[in-house]
């Protein structure tokens, strides 16, 4: 069970090489991502299989709103910089409307 979000339902995308990068964000009852997916962009094939190919995802998990983001990866340094940017904007927006507040 969790919390399904779209940084591009509630505006806050990252900007990457191309445009925009939505994600899509499913977070866990106890406000930890379970894990992070592309949402709408325009980022080249390469750069996007350049962030699945690299774990880059998976870094994702288990973490909470605050805490380091996951490191850029090479080659797609843009795209997933974009991305962090998206899911970091999303928990913010999150944790500014008291979603967390009553998670512990």
């Amino acid at each position: 069970a969790g919390y399904l979000f779209n940084s591009g339902d509630i505006n806050v995308s990252g900007k990457g090489h191309k445009g925009e990068v939505d994600a899509y964000v499913l977070i866990a009852p106890d406000g930890s991502v379970i894990s992070v997916m592309f949402g709408d962009n325009k980022e080249t094939s390469g750069s996007v299989t350049n962030v699945f190919a690299s774990g880059f995802l998976k870094d994702w998990k288990g973490k909470k709103h605050g805490e380091p983001l996951p490191d850029t990866v090479t080659g797609a340094t843009l795209t997933s910089k974009a991305l962090n940017q998206s899911v970091s904007a999303l928990m913010d927006k999150l944790a500014e409307l008291k979603f967390f507040a009553n998670i512990h």
